[in-house]
């Protein structure tokens, strides 16, 4: 492998106009593509090869579009053939000379390939940013430390199998990963882990005491982080305790202020508790922080409308659509707003709805 300094690992040799062409030094051809020129294998290397690397590259790059979690998860399958992974490397660059990958994907690759202990636990941490995301989770402060890499491979492979999870649904996969996770916190008593713990015990099913007592453990871990009492929030909706979940969310938006799920948990709390212009006002606190947070919306506008607020309610109803566009509920929402402001378009949102599954009248 060729190193430079600017991209120290990479298979980068010197900046080029941008064009595509080929030179050849008789034991490598070098590709110019876009800046960059890649080194590219003998033909009969390539030849010989050519089924393994195409399967190896789709499980493992593939241009970038796996996720993290993908890519951690196949990581393990990763030939050890050098000739493989010099293939899987020319492929690698290809992919950044066209603008696949960004220089810090691409440079990332290129250690992983190289076998580099630090890129992997980049790796890591990048899937475990991705999979908050997904649960619409906040990152622990600077100030708690993320779990050792045994755990965070634990973690992206639970996570893997929460999601599309919801609260008490206990999936054969939430049952699965709560498994993995309660052997996981056997040995680590990080924020991370106990905190994924409740996590899969509210999406099993299991008690509010059950899932609070994960969350106390995280918390003790990470005492500045919201998302354990988020989760002991939402076991204890699961049991119509309401003033105890309120004060959960309660608790985690004062120690996560930019946790914009824990401010709608807390909305729709509050919504079950008739206090409206308290729900509402959470619910725009959640949309403050993530203007793009689609339930918020849709629950905004379903209280604008019972309340009569019609020409806000379809103005937040939308906002969701554009936001949950396969949400058959929130067009059905927008049809029954627009009908009554005697709207037009009402009939084409109710067969959009109809069109995801809704059972509203559409024509």
């Amino acid at each position: 492998m060729i190193r430079t300094m600017a991209l120290v690992g990479c298979a980068v040799l010197w900046a080029t106009p941008a064009h595509a062409g080929k030179k050849s030094d008789g034991g490598s051809r070098y590709v110019e593509v876009g800046e960059v020129t890649c080194r590219e294998p003998i033909e009969e290397v390539a030849r010989s090869l050519d089924a393994e690397v195409k399967a190896q590259y789709l499980a493992f790059s593939a241009g970038g579009k796996a996720s993290y979690s993908q890519q951690v998860q196949r990581l393990d399958g990763l030939s050890a053939d050098q000739k493989v992974r010099e293939r899987l490397e020319f492929k690698i660059c290809m992919d950044y000379g066209n603008g696949l990958l960004t220089k810090e994907e691409y440079k990332l690759w290129s250690l992983l390939l190289d076998g580099d202990e630090s890129a992997k636990a980049t790796l890591h941490s990048l899937a475990l940013g991705e999979q908050r995301q997904v649960a619409k989770e906040v990152a622990p402060p600077t100030s708690c430390s993320e779990p050792p890499m045994a755990a965070a491979r634990v973690l992206v492979d639970a996570g893997e199998l929460l999601r599309g999870g919801r609260s008490g649904e206990a999936r054969a996969e939430d049952l699965k990963a709560l498994a993995m996770l309660e052997t996981a916190a056997q040995g680590d008593s990080s924020a991370a882990v106990w905190a994924a713990v409740a996590r899969a015990r509210l999406y099993a099913g299991q008690s509010a005491d059950r899932v609070r007592e994960a969350a106390d453990k995280a918390s003790a871990a990470c005492p500045t982080w919201g998302v354990p009492d988020n989760y002991a929030g939402g076991a204890l909706v699961l049991a119509k305790q309401l003033e105890p979940a309120k004060a959960a969310f309660t608790t985690a938006t004062h120690k996560s202020p930019d946790y914009a799920f824990a401010y709608y948990n807390l909305g729709a709390v509050e919504l079950g508790l008739s206090q409206v212009a308290a729900g509402v006002s959470a619910l725009d606190k959640a949309l403050a922080v993530d203007p793009q947070l689609g339930e918020a919306a849709y629950l905004k506008g379903r209280v604008l409308a019972a309340t009569g607020d019609t020409a806000g309610a379809i103005a937040s109803l939308r906002r969701a659509t554009e936001l949950l566009p396969t949400d058959a509920q929130a067009w059905a929402a927008l049809g029954d707003a627009l009908e009554k402001a005697g709207d037009p378009g009402a009939n084409a949102a109710n067969c959009k709805a109809k069109e995801l599954g809704a059972d509203v009248s559409c024509g």
